[in-house]
């Protein structure tokens, strides 16, 4: 046995002696391969971003990114592709409205305006910000201009009319274009003296509604500017700043006034004593002012008495969640009626108003005892009141009583129904304003609304991410788990399945691309997805023929799946071109346009995986041993050979099959593997869906993870005694989990996982809050509460059967975690480490629930280290066998391979390889690889 093991020791030498030498070999042209991907390449690979398409769908603008190296290029180009540009360093563009020109900050604060199809640019120099505004059906380019004058240039874009302000601090357009307010600074004598204007386009005319000097107010300015929907009507606040008090105050203009007067202060009726008064936003018929108030949660007081947290049962929050929020702002929201001026407090403290949906306008929607932390994430006990607040007199009515505090869906666009998501009944319900009834208008779907198979042990949510509305009262728009349906707020109408059954027959998912919207087409754009091939494409659907969707296109690339990742797709203005994004696992994000969605105009060809040994991911399906089928993906090198043995790597997260076509971009690991990374440097990544049975966690992890590698060993390029897994977060857990209950991995890696339900069950997270729900509804599935299944606690717990794990562990979590708590890493590497298991913990000083930067970096070459030691036989590093003490933290890295525990002595090859290694240890452990892939 000592022979054979000095033998192998011997080989590992030899082996690293030829790599050595071999490194500085010149490989000849044509057995080149593919460069490995390392670090090198982590934080230069280029990525598309921020798209635009002109109005008129002929020119497209997008941005790559960290290409050059260390910066962007913007680029302008044809549609068509018969016309291109590309600007190093361009940002912040935009297409004139008409379609003709293109604006966007070029090096430095200049500013090119670019006649599109043309080699001519407008250059404008010293410019701070600009914004493109139509007056008049004229569109003015609005110039802010970095200079001792701080000029305000305004330049017609349709003729040569420019308009020139000086000494502008602040301003803003109406939304008709017609009105402008500005802000002015000047010096007098030494004295600032502070002017707002209103600026009339139509009749040519100006109007100081408001000024101010220093001698006689202290220091005071004024902002927040807002117009009414009209532009007939301004708002903006007064800040004042006198013998270190600052005093806000809202002021008013409406046209035909001779100057602006003040609306409200602090000692306004209505007003709550020791608030500070924010900025104002006009209703849609401008006949009220809605505007924020804050105050200081606890004022600051003299403590003398005895500083103690006193925990009690009956508190809404725990002690930690409201020492947290006590030196946080409290905020309300306020109106003011313009006719009578009487300020209306809409809510009061431990209150919560919700966004509206119809910008806050006659109504809004607003509970009472909100819930706080763990009682928000416990649907079924957090309960509340829901009323609908009259903004012009402050009334309430009750909509519903006792609905789950996420069921809030708001006002329709009309103004006219409240919609509700109850989470007991697992249906919408419509309550009419005018007659306060109340009405299940989703009873008669013949399907279920809600999405169950992913509800947790919690409450099903809808399938709906945001409501479509029709126009009018023709209905809301609502998923089932395939189709799409139209149902009526009054409840009279029937349902109408819009896509008649299409999605169900064919096992298609069918949503609307173009989400949170009144729906005033004839035909809509759907996005489509098909769970069993992972296929993803569009459809058109016609609202007004009762005929299927018609299909445009559907393959193996990712266009837009709301549910994953994508572009939604940008039509222009006054076009039917579209601009859309496609990419596969192989394949990286590109822009295309088209006008059908059948054929596809490539615009740009950013393909940086080219130059490197890639990935390829294939659809794997197999049977668990409950009997039931599951699925995940398997990514194998591009340059795989079937005849040779390949470690493989398991990564999960619950379910990820559904990403089978997504791009994944190389860079470092700062919490899952990435996977990129690890399968061009020689492993086998699998991906497989984990299903869970409520209560039977650990029971549900063995039987996906462990059945998809016993299937996965059917085929003779899997390395059975190679295998290894990684999970972050609940992933970790799912990790933790599964070396308790088999031994048939050689090495395992965890971030940040939960290892003890019941220390977990009682501990409070980083924001304050009790992290039960975790437990009883969220991730961890038990469905019952401590004292009601402790069986399931422990049974569902690694920490309990610690003494069963064999497989050596490598753990990350940082102390300050603030989801997972740092405790539960602790308790699990304490347990490991009493017990004699083989554990490493990584614990940053710099990170939370992940990490970043040199963190991250670090992160990866240990990960990689310690697979490439148990999956691959390489030495080990001596961060592991000789550890690294307190002394010598942030000192030394110890990346450096063991030269005594990889030779059995201080061999010179080794040394020498370490030397190398110690300038770039990720960077020659990929030389290493690559020139074995070589030989």
């Amino acid at each position: 046995m000592v022979d054979a093991t000095h033998k192998k020791l011997k080989d590992i030498k030899m082996k690293y002696f030829f790599l050595f030498f071999s490194l500085n070999i010149t490989v000849f042209p044509a057995l080149a391969q593919k460069k490995i991907i390392d670090s090198s390449v982590f934080n230069k690979w280029p990525s598309l971003q921020n798209p635009a398409i002109s109005s008129d769908g002929k020119y497209v603008v997008y941005t790559i990114d960290k290409m050059p190296l260390d910066n962007y290029t913007l680029v302008i180009q044809a549609a068509d592709n018969k016309w291109k540009k590309e600007i190093v360093a361009g940002s912040d563009a935009h297409f004139t409205q008409d379609g003709q020109k293109l604006i966007y900050k070029s090096t430095g604060d200049s500013l090119c305006l670019w006649q599109l199809g043309t080699e001519r640019c407008e250059y404008y120099p010293h410019v701070h910000a600009y914004q493109l505004v139509m007056v008049q059906k004229k569109e003015w380019l609005v110039l802010q201009i970095s200079n001792e004058a701080k000029e305000l240039q305004l330049r017609d874009l349709t003729g040569s009319g420019t308009k020139l302000f000086t000494h502008v601090s602040d301003y803003i357009f109406s939304k008709d274009g017609k009105s402008l307010l500005l802000q002015t600074e000047e010096q007098y004598g030494g004295q600032t003296k502070n002017r707002v204007q209103w600026i009339n386009w139509e009749k040519g005319e100006s109007q100081v509604l408001w000024e101010s000097d220093s001698s006689s107010m202290g220091k005071t300015s004024a902002g927040s500017f807002a117009f009414d929907t009209k532009g007939e009507q301004a708002v903006f606040v007064q800040t004042q700043l006198q013998n270190r008090k600052t005093t806000i105050s809202i002021w008013y203009y409406k046209v035909g006034m001779k100057h602006a007067e003040e609306k409200a202060n602090a000692k306004t009726t209505g007003i709550l004593e020791g608030v500070e008064i924010g900025s104002g936003k006009f209703s849609r018929d401008g006949k009220r002012l809605f505007f924020d108030l804050s105050k200081p949660a606890i004022q600051t007081r003299e403590r003398t008495k005895v500083m103690v947290d006193i925990w009690s049962y009956t508190d809404d929050k725990l002690q930690e969640q409201q020492l947290r929020e006590a030196t946080a702002p409290i905020t309300y929201k306020c109106v003011i009626n313009l006719d009578n001026n009487q300020a209306i407090l809409l809510q009061a403290e431990n209150e919560h108003l919700y966004d509206s949906g119809s910008d806050l306008d006659d109504y809004a929607l607003l509970t009472t005892t909100p819930c706080y932390g763990e009682e928000a994430n416990l649907r079924l006990s957090c309960r509340v009141p829901l009323y609908l607040v009259n903004t012009r007199d402050g009334s309430r009515q009750l909509v519903k009583d006792g609905l789950v505090y996420s069921g809030v869906n708001g006002i329709s666009p009309d103004g006219k129904y409240v919609l509700c998501y109850d989470h007991i009944h697992q249906a919408y319900f419509s309550y009419k304003i005018s007659s306060g009834k109340t009405i299940n208008i989703s009873q008669n779907i013949p399907f279920s609304v809600c999405d169950k198979a992913h509800a947790r042990a919690g409450l099903p949510s809808p399938y709906n991410i945001i409501n479509n509305w029709l126009p009018g009262n023709k209905g809301l728009i609502i998923y089932d788990e395939y189709d799409i349906w139209q149902i009526d707020p009054v409840g009279i109408r029937p349902p109408i399945c819009l896509t008649k059954g299409y999605g169900r027959a064919n096992g298609i998912i069918l949503r609307i691309t173009e989400e949170g919207r009144v729906i005033t087409e004839s035909q809509v754009m759907l996005t489509a997805f098909r769970p069993s091939d992972k296929s993803n494409g569009f459809f058109r659907l016609d609202l007004t023929k009762p005929v299927f969707p018609e299909l445009l296109t559907m393959g193996s690339y990712l266009y837009y799946w709301p549910y994953i990742t994508g572009l939604s797709p940008l039509k222009a203005v006054n076009d039917n071109t579209w601009l859309v994004q496609r990419m596969s696992a192989s394949e990286a994000p590109d822009y295309f346009a088209t006008s059908n969605f059948k054929t596809f105009q490539r615009l740009s060809n950013v393909q940086p995986q080219k130059d490197y040994n890639w990935l390829t991911s294939d659809l794997h399906e197999w049977t668990m041993y409950d009997g039931k089928k599951s699925q995940g993906i398997l990514y194998k090198p591009e340059n795989f050979d079937p005849h040779k043995k390949y470690p493989v790597i398991f990564y999960f997260y619950q379910e990820k099959s559904d990403e089978l076509n997504m791009y994944l971009i190389p860079e470092v690991t700062g919490s899952h593997i990435n996977i990129p990374h690890f399968v061009s440097n020689g492993y086998l990544v699998f991906v497989p869906d984990i299903h869970y049975t409520i209560g039977e966690v650990m029971e549900s992890i063995y039987n996906s993870v462990v059945s998809a590698a016993r299937y996965l060993l059917k085929y003779p390029w899997i390395d059975s005694t190679k295998m290894g897994m990684q999970g972050h977060s609940f992933g970790g857990y799912e990790v933790n989990a599964l070396i308790t209950k088999t031994n048939m991995f050689a090495a395992a890696a965890e971030a940040a996982g939960p290892t003890d339900f019941v220390s977990g069950y009682g501990s409070v997270l980083k924001a304050g809050n009790s992290n039960q729900f975790q437990y009883e509804t969220g991730q961890n599935r038990i469905k019952a509460t401590l004292w009601q299944k402790p069986d399931l606690y422990v049974k569902n717990s690694p920490i309990f059967y610690a003494d069963k794990v064999n497989t050596p562990l490598l753990i990350m979590h940082c102390k300050e975690d603030g989801a997972v708590p740092f405790e539960q890493g602790l308790e699990w590497f304490t347990g490991l480490r009493r017990l004699g298991k083989p554990a490493w913990m990584l614990q940053y000083d710099v990170g939370g629930h992940q990490i970043g930067g040199k963190e991250a970096e670090d992160y990866t070459i240990r990960l990689m280290q310690f697979f490439d030691h148990y999956l691959k036989d390489a030495p080990a590093p001596k961060w592991m066998t000789q550890g690294i003490t307190a002394k010598l933290k942030g000192i030394e890295s110890r990346y450096e391979l063991d030269s005594y525990g990889s030779c059995g002595k201080d061999c010179k090859v080794c040394k020498e390889w370490n030397d190398k290694y110690k300038k770039d240890p990720v960077s020659v452990t990929q030389q290493v690889k690559e020139t074995e892939a070589r030989q």
